[in-house]
């Protein structure tokens, strides 16, 4: 009869048990000394937070998204756009709200995309961008601002720095020389060309080394280019180009990456402007 006492008492111990592991488990851990780390005793809350800044990135866009999933390509900040689309982000993602003042528009999205196509058919000027950050509190920074504000130009220009010739050298092999040139030859439209890539390519009218501007997209200061189809009769290295380029105003060089679907390499080129 004392087998009941007996079972009760060995419940009680393991649910004694559980509560007491549960305890321990939620305890800071005291061998932890990790302030970024929540469950160190000397956690610091204040460190995901920082002054206050209203600062922001513009980057031109085109309207396509297709880009985004390729490694290749990559935005550039910019305050200049030659095409009519540009994408505002403020950089401090811990603010409370925001608010952006683009012409006569307002907005509270942190990330803006804006198409400027009506504005530039009338007027070429800069358009002011005004950003204006809220944080309810100083948080963390008792002398900080709750409220901050900065301002920047967006410029328009009338055609793309990325067009001439350079001389380089391609996949890094400094004696492995070349030319790319990119040009507008004038109407009609689609008459954009970029020649010298890809490297060897061979069998076709112009020659080889022959890009059409089918799926050439240029920025004010970078460019990407999809040649996706074989219409041309081209063969070889010459079917299926995808790469971006990117070009230094202050270094006067162009940067290329490319990539076929012939061999699945990553080429390059590297060049200055003649």
């Amino acid at each position: 009869m004392f087998i009941p006492v007996l079972m009760k008492t060995y419940v009680i111990a393991i649910a004694l048990s559980i509560v007491l592991a549960v305890m321990f488990s939620c305890r800071k851990d005291h061998t932890c000394h990790d302030p970024s780390n929540i469950n160190c005793d000397n956690y610091d809350s204040c460190l995901q937070y920082h002054n206050l800044s209203a600062d922001f990135t513009i980057q031109e866009n085109w309207g396509n998204d297709f880009t985004n999933s390729d490694t290749l390509w990559r935005y550039i900040p910019t305050d200049t756009i030659y095409t009519q689309a540009a994408v505002f982000t403020a950089k401090d993602t811990t603010v409370d709200s925001l608010k952006w003042q683009i012409g006569a528009g307002v907005y509270t999205d942190r990330s803006v995309y804006i198409d400027f196509t009506n504005y530039q058919q009338t007027s070429h000027a800069p358009i002011p961008i005004t950003l204006t950050v809220y944080r309810h509190r100083a948080k963390c920074y008792p002398h900080d601002d709750t409220v901050k504000i900065s301002t920047r130009n967006i410029y328009f220009a009338d055609s793309s720095i990325i067009y001439g010739v350079y001389g380089g050298y391609y996949d890094g092999t400094p004696t492995d020389t070349g030319t790319v040139s990119i040009h507008y030859d004038g109407a009609p439209a689609y008459t954009i060309t970029m020649r010298g890539l890809p490297h060897g390519c061979t069998g076709n009218q112009y020659n080889n080394l022959w890009i059409p501007l089918g799926h050439l997209y240029i920025l004010y200061s970078s460019f990407y280019f999809q040649k996706m189809t074989d219409t041309m009769g081209y063969t070889g290295l010459c079917n299926h180009v995808v790469g971006a380029g990117y070009y230094s105003a202050g270094l006067r060089s162009l940067s290329v990456k490319y990539r076929t679907i012939d061999d699945g390499a990553i080429h390059s080129f590297t060049g200055i402007r003649q």
